[in-house]
């Protein structure tokens, strides 16, 4: 990540840890969701839960149908100026 946001020419990232810092300077809460339950079991990404079934954990994480998405506000794709 660090090299492909040089190459872009990003000035600053943000970067996530499973570590403790000893000085917390800032702090987030954050969601992961999982699009590929299998695949990141299987290359240790994370784990299956204890008691839980492959077929159980990819239920949990399912996104809904298109029909029930909602999205308010107008959408446009990604132009060179937002990222600046």
């Amino acid at each position: 990540m660090m090299r492909r946001k040089r190459k872009l020419g990003f000035p600053q990232a943000f970067y996530t840890s499973g570590h403790s810092m000893p000085t917390p300077f800032c702090t987030i809460h954050y969601m992961n969701r999982f699009l590929n339950c299998e695949k990141l079991v299987d290359i240790k990404y994370t784990n299956l839960p204890p008691g839980k079934t492959m077929k159980q954990f990819s239920r949990i994480y399912k996104l809904p149908p298109k029909e029930d998405i909602k999205i308010e506000g107008k959408i446009r794709p990604m132009e060179v100026k937002d990222a600046k």
